[in-house]
């Protein structure tokens, strides 16, 4: 086996990198289609922005595990919550196998709670409605937690959005 290996060195190490830069090629496309259906954001809609936060999805245990640790960009505008990464980690497949790219719209928002987190550091989870009407939960941790708070009680929100222990009846 390790003759062959020698033999063929440079047909293998020519497949291994033909392998790889398909595989990162396929993945930036595909996330460079996603970021296309991603609305922009004017400016004079944005109520909070925070660069560099820290969250975790709660969809399962792997994904409370790899969260993302200060690459995370929260936006809160009138209407809606976006939660991404940032560049480069955007490029990959990483927000979404993390389950970290969201865009809520504020009356789809169930109930947020404060906890203490990792160093004392106030950690806020936030319950809501996903796209397929199921119930899903984040993790966000916030250098400027109150202004997010105070953001989303400026935002506009319809009847839908329901207290804690309520229910669509869906």
């Amino acid at each position: 086996m390790t003759e062959f290996i020698h033999k063929n060195f440079d047909l293998l190490f020519l497949i291994a990198s033909v392998w790889l830069v398909l595989g990162v090629t396929i993945a930036i496309v595909y996330s460079l289609r996603k970021l296309k259906a991603v609305p922009k954001i004017e400016q004079r809609d944005i109520l909070f922005r925070e660069w560099r936060a820290s969250g975790a999805s709660h969809r399962s245990f792997f994904t409370r595990l790899a969260g993302a640790r200060n690459c995370l960009v929260v936006t809160v505008t009138k209407t809606e919550l976006h939660v991404n990464m940032i560049f480069p980690f955007n490029l990959l497949f990483l927000p979404r196998i993390n389950d970290l790219e969201h865009h809520i719209p504020l009356d789809r928002i169930t109930d947020i709670t404060s906890k203490k987190g990792f160093l004392r550091r106030r950690t806020l989870i936030v319950d809501f409605f996903g796209e397929d009407c199921g119930k899903k939960e984040i993790e966000l941790t916030l250098k400027s937690p109150d202004d997010f708070l105070s953001a989303l009680e400026k935002g506009e929100r319809k009847p839908l959005f329901l207290p804690k222990g309520e229910s669509l009846g869906l």
